[in-house]
């Protein structure tokens, strides 16, 4: 059940339940009373016999990984504790959460750590977000928001109005558009543009590199990599225009985007990386290619 599809090694792709339906002969039973399945290893015996089903990759529904650490997990925290909420990094958040479309942002997400000291065995406290893989989708509201569909993920975010208060009064107000978490709370309610300047060069130190390192290992495919770091790029764009740091930001920030860009890895060539160990990885074809900004399966 948190399988979302398979590859095969033609680069088509079958959906989990065209898979189970075409392919295997037993079906696991479903307990309704205990709400779970009756859980047994498949066999060769399990399949339909077909020369033709060579399956490349499969594919997982969006998940959370959490590595073990040594750390003590005390429990969680709010925004709202301690001075928190007047914080510079804490308002900032919501600028990076915003960039990435992350709006999962909430105090069960919160987590204070204990974290050891290898030199003097000392501890100190650390605070931590956990499960921060939503994001590079919707999120305009509570009902409508979604991970990992790159299509649906808004290419702006940011916008400034203007509200006109009589003749010689004009009063900028910023607005990031389009993006809303699941948990509001008045850390977020207003953010100084100074904060939000502040995070955004932050932003503007992580370099294409490492954007792409990072969307690589999130095992995207070459054209997935390729659209999403259009529109992180795209979205900075519109972020340094309304946050008033064209000035400052432009001439090492800016990017040239092509919103109707088109890119088929078997023409351009697949999205590479490599790695601290030398190695070269590829992020996959999987068949997919962008047709005027949009993921598209090849014909």
């Amino acid at each position: 059940e948190n399988i979302l599809k398979f590859v095969l090694t033609d680069g088509t792709s079958i959906g989990a339940d065209e898979f189970k339906n075409k392919f295997l002969k037993n079906k696991i039973e479903f307990d309704s009373k205990k709400e779970k399945n009756l859980v047994r290893d498949y066999t060769d015996d399990d399949f339909i016999e077909n020369e033709n089903l060579l399956v490349n990759e499969v594919i997982f529904k969006p998940a959370t990984i959490t590595t073990k650490t040594n750390d003590i997990e005390i429990g969680p925290w709010s925004f709202s504790d301690l001075n928190f909420s007047s914080l510079r990094e804490m308002k900032a958040l919501y600028i990076l959460s915003a960039w990435l479309g992350n709006f999962d942002i909430r105090k069960d997400n919160n987590r204070l750590l204990a974290r050891k000291n290898s030199s003097n065995n000392n501890y100190s406290l650390q605070l931590a977000l956990s499960d921060v893989g939503s994001g590079l989708g919707t999120s305009n509201s509570i009902i409508n928001k979604s991970s990992s569909e790159i299509n649906q993920m808004p290419w702006e975010i940011a916008a400034t109005y203007i509200d006109n208060n009589g003749e010689n009064e004009t009063k900028d107000r910023l607005q990031m558009i389009g993006f809303s978490t699941i948990e509001m709370n008045k850390t977020f309610e207003n953010i100084p543009i100074t904060d939000a300047q502040w995070m955004l060069r932050k932003i503007c130190m992580i370099s294409s590199t490492q954007l792409t390192q990072a969307l690589v290992a999130s095992g995207l495919s070459s054209a997935g990599v390729q659209l999403v770091l259009a529109k992180l790029n795209y979205r900075k764009n519109n972020m340094i225009d309304n946050f008033g740091l064209a000035g400052e930001l432009k001439p090492s920030c800016y990017s040239d985007v092509n919103k109707k860009m088109n890119y088929d890895p078997k023409i351009n060539g697949q999205v590479q990386i490599k790695t601290d160990a030398g190695e070269t990885v590829f992020a996959p074809d999987r068949n997919e290619i962008v047709v005027k900004g949009e993921i598209k399966q090849r014909p």
